[in-house]
């Protein structure tokens, strides 16, 4: 789906992908549904990948996520535009990306590296974090916002058993 343009939305919830699924530069006017989506390598949404609303990859199973310079939910909606909670993934990209009212990669699963350098975040409702990486488990962690709209991030812990 490189440089593909969709007016609507894009379904593609509990899919299995063995191969990577390529979305770089895709102009989606709605959203993007992958909850419990299974891709064996990448999930590209790169260098201009633009969905309206949101993505969601709430308990997707991927090899990598790369999101890099990704606007996501700049076309309206009020709630998080990217939902990643409880991803299971090697890899998590999203430098430069540009996401609406929240970011939210709580309950993730990332052994390699999740890297959110650059990453903006408008309109997040207020006493809402702007990035929830609550209960995260990561290897490697950067966060590093490029302006003071996402200056709220929540990581909290995981809970003692």
């Amino acid at each position: 789906m490189r440089d593909a343009v969709v007016e609507g939305n894009v379904w593609i919830q509990a899919s299995d992908f063995t191969i990577d699924l390529n979305l770089d530069r895709a102009k989606v006017g709605g959203w993007i549904n992958g909850n419990v989506l299974t891709i064996g390598t990448w999930f590209n949404g790169r260098f201009g990948l633009s969905v309206g609303k949101w993505l969601s990859l709430a308990s997707a199973r991927i090899g990598g996520v790369d999101l890099r310079q990704a606007d996501i939910g700049l076309s309206g909606g009020t709630e998080e535009a990217l939902g990643a909670h409880l991803l299971a993934c090697d890899t998590f990209w999203a430098s430069e990306i540009r996401v609406a009212h929240g970011i939210i990669l709580s309950g993730a699963q990332i052994t390699g590296e999740a890297v959110l350098s650059k990453a903006v975040v408008h309109g997040t409702p207020s006493g809402r974090p702007a990035i929830r990486l609550d209960e995260i488990h990561a290897r490697r962690l950067e966060i590093d916002t490029a302006r003071e709209d996402a200056e709220s991030v929540s990581l909290r812990p995981p809970l003692a058993s």
